[in-house]
């Protein structure tokens, strides 16, 4: 006899099981895969990951924060969605990666793209999925150095490419005779060589790049961005500074300028040797666009600190960036970290704690029960997928 409420849901056309399923959190849908083969094929399948991400992207980010605890000796990788206006809900998942060797106190985390970060101390580089605890290691980079030389990671960048379907990592690193970079740039009077490395989840090997580089590479907190394709740093050519990209799809390097009139005391680069009045900055991604948010230094001479942001009208020229914001007066802000909701900026204090700060009011600055080590804290906006790392595609 059959029940009144209906045929099983198991039966339903897969059309209509498709928009009831694409609805639910990767965690039930993992769950769903074992009901049976049916469902499992479905959920598995290249069409239904791709629809339930792009789902996601429209409505289902959240915030995720890695940073580092000091006093208990561990890196931890959280969510935090609203519960209203007023706070962020904190969703605390298990840290994908602790082997011995990695630096869980340097540990960056870059992204992510299609619900892939990628997690890197400069020396070990992983690929994470966190909503299904997936996590690979990539394979040590086979090309050895020169005799008696070592070599220094200076960037890494993770990506998409659109066109042969599948993840990318670049690391940008120089070689050196064997001793510090700074001892060997002061003993010879020249900056060693650069070179890149492109890693392929899809074949899981790397290449030796063909490209040369000449830039001299400069670490700037929270300043490294995956935007429409290509990844961002920060560089300095023989001319000036600039945005360095790298197209994931074309595999080309490109220069982006700066807007002129966004640098009248010189950048902060972190060296011994920068000016007192120098300004710092990071990139974000703002309303679609590139944003470049120049901020002047928290341990400077004074106490007050400036928030501009630079929007680039239209991406790679120059004579498109508009100054859009201007916040102030702020104080103790140690680095911006990314945008959020196109409305705000999410900021790292000199204690060590994430707050945010609307573009429009510094005075509705909002603080968080969220703290790590300084300069450890990293956020980025982020979509659960399903997209699997074995496959090596999406």
């Amino acid at each position: 006899m059959e029940s009144d409420s209906g045929p099983p849901i198991q039966n339903l056309p897969e059309d209509v099981l498709t928009e009831i399923l694409i609805r639910l959190p990767v965690k039930s849908l993992l769950q769903f895969r074992c009901v049976c083969k049916a469902w499992c094929a479905l959920i598995k399948s290249p069409l239904f990951i791709n629809i339930h991400l792009s789902r996601s992207r429209m409505n289902n980010k959240c915030v995720m924060v890695n940073r580092f605890i000091k006093d208990e000796n561990k890196n931890m990788i959280s969510y935090h969605s609203h519960d209203d206006k007023e706070s962020l809900r904190v969703v605390e998942v298990p840290y994908l990666l602790e082997p011995p060797r990695f630096d869980l106190e340097h540990a960056k985390l870059l992204g992510p793209c299609n619900g892939i970060i990628c997690l890197t101390d400069f020396c070990d580089i992983y690929l994470c999925n966190p909503a299904t605890h997936e996590c690979k290691k990539l394979p040590p980079v086979p090309f050895g150095c020169p005799e008696e030389h070592d070599y220094s990671t200076h960037y890494v960048g993770f990506g998409f490419d659109q066109t042969t379907n599948t993840f990318k990592v670049i690391r940008i690193l120089r070689w050196r005779p064997d001793g510090e970079y700074l001892d060997y740039v002061r003993r010879y009077d020249v900056i060693p060589p650069a070179r890149a490395e492109l890693y392929y989840l899809n074949s899981n090997s790397w290449r030796e790049m063909d490209a040369i580089l000449p830039w001299n590479f400069y670490y700037c907190p929270c300043f490294a961005l995956l935007f429409k394709g290509s990844f961002h740093w920060h560089a300095n050519s023989e001319s000036s500074d600039c945005i360095l990209s790298f197209d994931m799809s074309t595999e080309a390097f490109r220069e982006i300028e700066y807007p002129d009139e966004a640098n009248p005391d010189g950048f902060g680069i972190g060296l011994a040797l920068e000016p007192a009045n120098a300004r710092r900055m990071s990139l974000v991604s703002l309303n679609n666009s590139l944003a470049l948010v120049l901020y002047s230094d928290p341990f400077g001479q004074t106490l007050e600190q400036v928030i501009d942001i630079w929007v680039m009208m239209e991406y790679g020229v120059k004579e498109s960036w508009i100054k859009n914001f201007s916040i102030r007066p702020l104080f103790g802000i140690r680095c911006p970290i990314s945008s959020w909701n196109d409305d705000k900026l999410l900021l790292e204090s000199s204690s060590g704690q994430l707050i945010s700060c609307p573009l429009q009011d510094s005075a509705q600055l909002k603080e968080y029960d969220i703290y790590g080590d300084q300069a450890s804290i990293g956020a980025v906006i982020f979509e659960e997928s399903l997209v699997s790392l074995s496959s090596g595609t999406n």
